[in-house]
């Protein structure tokens, strides 16, 4: 069967503060299939919206979502993250971001393992397609979930077209300022959560403190289960007043933090895509990185790739980033580049390949 206007029930709606990197991906995905849409790419997008988090998400997926979808009526739903109605027969296809809740359960709290990983299987296996953003997802989603390989499409993400370098003055001192920043600082990016190996990045940037480097440490991510233990990593006074955590930030002052930042350090363990990666290295920070991974297939040779768990090593490698010379002038020209090769405009075209197999396939 081939369908002429595809009609796709889309479900989106994360919130920006308790699932910032699946409010992104939604929102451009989203934007991107509308931009496609045209006689070649004939798609009608019935977006089901919602900004419910975590509980109340669950239940709206089990009651008011599969009365929307009866009436909406679509040929394929996608589901831009789990849990998935229970109830319902539309076929599916759902993005699974990452499997660190199966992959290293130690990185969530213990109350989310317990409920969302039963959600995540159910969703998975009901799914007609899954969509994963990496080549380490998918064999993650092989491995952990026993998903048929030919069932997993791997569509990158990409950085925003805002995510540039920006040179104009006084924004970039008007930002600066507002944060109380002194440009050539090293940031970080993220939720504050163990997975995210901020601790290992204060002992790291310790070690360059102790050799005379007297940059901030910005963190730039919404409040975790993960922050106390940040505090208690830190009994050095001074180095207090130099780490600057600024909570979740307006996404329009992202490029300009990044823009000022001397380096940008992304040493998380464990990542199904790392999308601050890419949009870093679209601004030309030079950056630093897991050597394993979803992160180190999207840096490429465009970052420095080291050992999360090896301090050392990472102090070493924010060195040779922050330092003036050929190493960095190469990785601040290589980012732009290796950036461009995400697109979402190509995500959405192969997005859009994986509603039409799910809807010409027999039932």
């Amino acid at each position: 069967m081939t369908l002429d206007v595809l009609r796709i029930g889309y479900v989106a709606g994360w919130s920006p503060v308790r699932a910032p990197g699946l409010a992104r991906y939604s929102t451009e995905l989203l934007a991107a299939l509308r931009r496609i849409t045209s006689a070649d790419e004939r798609l009608e997008l019935i977006e089901l919206d919602t900004a419910r988090a975590g509980a109340a998400r669950v239940a709206w997926t089990q009651g008011p979502l599969p009365w929307r979808l009866r009436r909406a009526r679509p040929d394929v739903v996608h589901l831009t993250g789990y849990p998935a109605p229970v109830l319902g027969d539309h076929p599916t296809v759902l993005t699974l971001h990452d499997l660190s809740l199966l992959r290293d359960p130690s990185t969530h709290p213990r109350r989310r393992v317990m409920a969302m990983t039963p959600l995540l299987r159910a969703a998975a296996r009901g799914a007609c397609r899954v969509i994963v953003p990496s080549c380490a997802t998918a064999d993650d989603a092989q491995q952990l979930l026993g998903l048929d390989p030919d069932r997993v499409h791997v569509i990158h993400e990409a950085a925003s077209a805002r995510f540039r370098r920006i040179t104009d003055p006084e924004t970039l001192l008007q930002v600066a300022r507002h944060h109380g920043l002194r440009p050539g600082f090293l940031l970080a990016i993220g939720t504050l959560e163990p997975r995210k190996n901020l601790i290992a990045l204060v002992s790291a940037w310790m070690r360059l403190r102790a050799g005379g480097w007297d940059g901030q440490l910005v963190v730039a991510g919404a409040e975790g289960w993960g922050t106390p233990a940040l505090d208690a990593s830190l009994p050095d006074p001074a180095a207090a007043r130099d780490l600057r955590r600024l909570g979740r930030v307006p996404d329009a002052d992202l490029p300009v933090l990044l823009s000022l930042a001397g380096a940008f350090a992304y040493p998380s363990l464990l990542e199904g895509f790392g999308l601050p990666v890419v949009e870093a290295l679209a601004c030309g920070v030079p950056t630093v990185t897991s050597d394993r991974g979803a992160m180190a297939e999207v840096a490429g040779d465009a970052a420095i790739l080291v050992d999360p768990t090896d301090v050392r090593a990472l102090a070493a490698a924010l060195e040779r980033a922050l330092t003036p010379g050929a190493e960095r002038d190469r990785l601040a020209a290589a980012g732009p580049a290796r950036a461009a090769t995400f697109d979402w405009n190509t995500a959405a075209r192969a997005t859009a390949r994986v509603y039409r197999l799910v809807a010409e396939e027999p039932r």
